[in-house]
């Protein structure tokens, strides 16, 4: 007999499923533009370069984020080779991850019936599983904060031997946070356990935890790297604690300035149709709940207003607030889930995602039979939403609780085949496919643009130089990939083989006689013209071939009156 606080049979046969779904969604796209080309390519670039200290982007110091994202991407493709599809096993991995924790901790404290709803309602809410599939550095510092809170709030819970054991592993996922995307690994975690602490008046048992042999373990861990970069790049403490963690929570001057209830918004809609459930009295709790409903609140409200306090906002940063406000409404369904208030609340948001869908769809060009397809589905999938009030009356229960995650589920998979089939305009997938047919595909520059995604496609073994007018953009200070490719010179003394101006195109098609160029589509410009043939359109980019060395006095003529 499985002891009470073990996975059986059954949840072992979900996660299956649900690691195959998690595959399944990460090869239906290509690499979104610009985070999951930068992110993806760090890790290719440091298997590619057999560096495995130094994040690099298009061979520049790129140290933005910590390494735990890139070392898991590089160790995965040397394993399964270079696809987006296997850079996004990292985050997959990390999903799966927290759900299983969550069930594990909602399991040794309240039983297998509410645990199995948590990991269910969790594993099919849209956040989850978008930010399952996204490479950037958010679904894996989210993991490690859930995994943070949840095992040091069971060790304050328990006893012995497994408090000593629990606390140690609280200690190494607040290590590996930190590896994950800086301070706020270790820093969300110890507010939101701070404050419950407080609530709960358990100062005496953080004596009970392994501060000594913790504290070590998340050193070893985490220190090495930290001061490894110190060392060889003087400076990396002030640019990555302070302009990339501290002065980018207070600062103004950074991009994707949004409201202070975005994340409302967000939770609102990306937890959609669970989100209906939330009550702030919970009528079904007994006193063995009521802790964990205080940490669930205390974990929720303290992460949100968090997040909410500074101007520059995304989606993704509200990923560790998940298992919280899972817990949250599934001890909320037995009694929310026939309420009026909830009915009311799933039509308006089933509403506003089956407009979504429709309007999204028709959006989809080419392709005629895709497309119709996609247009078919996403108007099924709003019929079943619309319908839902009327599936109500008739289910119950966990058929009910399923028949929402399945809503949910096939909403976040329509959304990205939708974005899949609109790819081709946006991406260099097609651009890489076409150079890698041609002579001397290893030989590429870039002009005014940058794709980042292509050396990814490309799986390409030195920088790509990209001209442009560099002097110019250094005078002032924009948050966008340019200003991340320049912040990489302060740490290398080659960033004139990357980063060259415009007017060296001359030098280039001499050093590299008909070696190709990507420039933005319909790019006019003379000395572009001058220097090289245009070879094709692909999307958003325009493909050149450089002129041969006999054609290329033009093309010194053009840079002259340029400069």
């Amino acid at each position: 007999m499985t002891p009470p606080h073990r996975l059986h049979r059954r949840d072992l046969q979900f996660y299956l499923l649900y690691a195959f779904l998690l595959i399944l969604l990460a090869t239906l796209r290509p690499l979104a533009l610009p985070d999951e080309g930068r992110y993806g390519d760090v890790g290719r670039w440091m298997l590619r370069s057999g560096d495995w200290l130094t994040p690099r982007l298009d061979g520049l110091p790129f140290f933005h984020k910590p390494p735990l994202l890139y070392w898991l991407e590089a160790a995965f493709m040397q394993v399964f080779g270079v696809h987006a599809w296997v850079a996004r096993l990292v985050p997959a991995l990390h999903a799966g991850l927290l759900v299983l924790v969550t069930q594990l901790y909602t399991m040794r404290f309240h039983g297998q019936g509410l645990a199995r709803r948590v990991a269910l309602i969790l594993a099919s809410s849209m956040l989850i599983l978008g930010g399952g599939d996204y490479i950037n550095c958010d679904m894996v510092v989210a993991c490690w904060i859930g995994v943070c809170i949840m095992s040091f709030a069971w060790a304050l819970q328990s006893s012995g031997a497994e408090t000593l054991r629990l606390g140690r592993w609280g200690f190494v996922a607040a290590a590996l946070g930190l590896l994950a995307k800086g301070l706020i690994g270790i820093a969300l975690p110890g507010l939101v356990l701070l404050i419950w602490v407080a609530t709960e008046q358990r100062w005496r048992d953080l004596l009970r935890l392994p501060w000594f042999s913790g504290i070590f373990l998340a050193l070893v861990i985490a220190l090495p790297w930290f001061i490894a970069l110190e060392h060889i790049y003087g400076g990396f403490f002030h640019y990555f604690f302070i302009e990339q963690q501290f002065t980018r929570y207070v600062g103004s001057s950074f991009n994707n300035r949004q409201p202070l209830p975005f994340y409302v918004v967000c939770l609102a809609l990306g937890f959609f149709p669970f989100s209906t459930l939330l009550r702030w009295k919970m009528p079904a709790a007994t006193p063995a709940l009521r802790p964990d409903i205080r940490l669930a609140w205390i974990w929720l409200l303290s992460i949100l207003i968090f997040f909410s306090i500074p101007v520059s906002k995304l989606v993704g940063y509200i990923l560790p607030v998940l298992p919280a406000l899972a817990l949250l409404t599934a001890i909320a369904w037995p009694s929310a889930s026939g309420e009026r208030a909830t009915r009311v609340l799933y039509l308006l948001g089933a509403l506003i995602w089956a407009c979504a869908l429709l309007a999204v769809s028709v959006q989809v060009q080419g392709m005629p039979v895709v497309g119709l397809s996609l247009r078919i589905v996403s108007a099924l999938l709003a019929l079943l939403w619309l319908a839902g009030p009327l599936l109500h009356r008739h289910g119950h229960g966990q058929a009910l609780l399923r028949l929402w995650a399945l809503q949910s589920g096939l909403t976040l998979f329509l959304v990205a085949a939708l974005v899949a089939a609109r790819a081709d305009d946006k991406g260099s997938q097609l651009l890489a496919a076409v150079l890698l047919h041609q002579h001397q595909h290893e030989h590429v520059l870039s002009y005014r643009v940058f794709p980042f995604d292509l050396p990814f496609y490309l799986d390409s073994r030195r920088p790509i130089p990209i001209l442009g007018d560099w002097r110019a953009r250094q005078a002032f200070y924009k948050d966008d990939g340019d200003q991340q490719l320049l912040d990489g010179l302060a740490f290398t003394r080659q960033g004139g083989g990357v980063l060259a101006e415009r007017d060296s195109l001359p030098q280039w098609a001499q050093r590299w006689p008909q070696a190709w160029l990507v420039s933005p589509a319909e790019a006019d410009d003379a000395l572009l013209g001058a220097c090289a043939r245009r070879f094709g359109r692909y999307g958003r980019y325009e493909l050149w071939q450089l002129r041969a060395a006999a054609d290329q006095a033009a093309c010194r003529t053009s840079a002259a009156v340029l400069r």
